[in-house]
């Protein structure tokens, strides 16, 4: 069985968000071991905010011009023509084709429409949202589920501290749902407050100005690795409020931080066990948000206990793990379908 080596990305745009995270990361992991992962854009729009991209976007022709083991697409965001350009990636010369589904059923059409432009030999699932019988919509010569991952050398336990004698600092990520987050806040005493983090929603500030909570929540803007790490560990708890999600980065990345997390089901059921390593929301509300951070302030044994679970099953879910297992994969499907 022939492992690939040369893996290719293929997208519109690689804005800064958690789906093109991971193919960093995963470039990262394999690159010492001879495995090399590069970036086209499909639309030729080769500029990206991350601060830290391994290497150059290609222009579509720059890879074109090469020849590659297995292609992969992230997503399925964007316009239908734009996603119709996916049909150029089926030339021989990129390999096995892979599409990536990073969100949860109820974004099943736009994964249809990417499959039908990009027709792949294997689709991979990266939550258990999506499990066996799979959507019959939905065509490869293989489909399965592989659960994402995290940087386990990053985000890792430190000791325990309170930042709030009476009060807890709370952690969340401002560009996902987090208004219910704010209207829980207001809703608990004054010594709470919130520390967000990330890029802001345009009427953010009207919003913590109509609940009164100018003077109890901060913004530290958009953070990546060891800052990111760094803020989920001055914080008591991190909560996220995701209606619509695959992996949800945040609340991994804090439980494998040792930091208690508070989570809806989106996102999260591959690691969110309620009441051994997070507190799960049965419905996304202001009450029930509010009730659990309560219950996290008044009981520091369960909180402890909450905490050091998160962060003991997350070991296990490393960035190694995951890319080998996407090699043997695609190993596993041999040739490419003919065209």
């Amino acid at each position: 069985m022939a492992y690939p080596r040369r893996l290719l990305v293929a997208w519109s745009q690689f804005s800064v968000n958690g789906g093109i995270g991971r193919f960093i990361n995963v470039a990262r992991t394999l690159s010492p071991f001879g495995v090399e992962v590069c970036f086209t854009s499909i639309s030729n729009e080769t500029q990206t905010e991350w601060p830290d991209f391994p290497r150059p976007v290609l222009t579509f022709r720059e890879a074109a011009e090469q020849a590659w083991d297995a292609v992969m697409v992230p997503g399925a965001g964007g316009r239908n023509e734009t996603l119709a350009l996916l049909a150029q990636l089926k030339d021989r010369r990129f390999g096995t084709r892979v599409q990536h589904v990073l969100s949860d059923p109820s974004r099943l059409q736009r994964f249809v429409v990417a499959n039908r432009a990009f027709e792949p030999d294997l689709v991979l699932f990266n939550n258990s949202q999506w499990s066996p019988p799979f959507p019959t919509e939905l065509h490869a010569r293989r489909l399965e589920v592989l659960p994402g991952a995290v940087d386990t050398d990053t985000y890792y336990p430190l000791p325990i501290e309170r930042r709030s004698e009476d009060g807890m600092v709370i952690g969340a990520y401002a560009a996902k749902n987090v208004r219910p987050i704010l209207r829980a806040l207001a809703a608990l005493p004054a010594s709470f407050s919130a520390c967000l983090y990330g890029p802001e929603p345009e009427d953010l500030d009207q919003s913590i100005a109509e609940l009164g909570l100018n003077q109890r929540v901060s913004s530290k803007g958009p953070l990546f690795g060891a800052g990111l790490a760094n803020f989920y560990r001055s914080c008591d708890a991190v909560v996220t409020t995701e209606l619509v999600a695959g992996w949800c980065n945040t609340a991994a990345e804090a439980m494998a931080c040792g930091v208690p997390v508070i989570c809806s089901h989106h996102g999260t059921v591959d690691f969110a066990q309620h009441q051994k390593t997070a507190l799960v929301l049965s419905e996304v509300s202001p009450e029930t948000i509010a009730g659990a951070l309560s219950r996290l302030r008044e009981d520091a044994n369960f909180t402890r206990r909450l905490a050091v679970g998160g962060a003991r099953l997350m070991r296990s879910f490393t960035w190694a793990k995951y890319a080998g297992r996407m090699l043997e994969i695609i190993a596993g499907l041999g040739p490419p379908r003919e065209h």
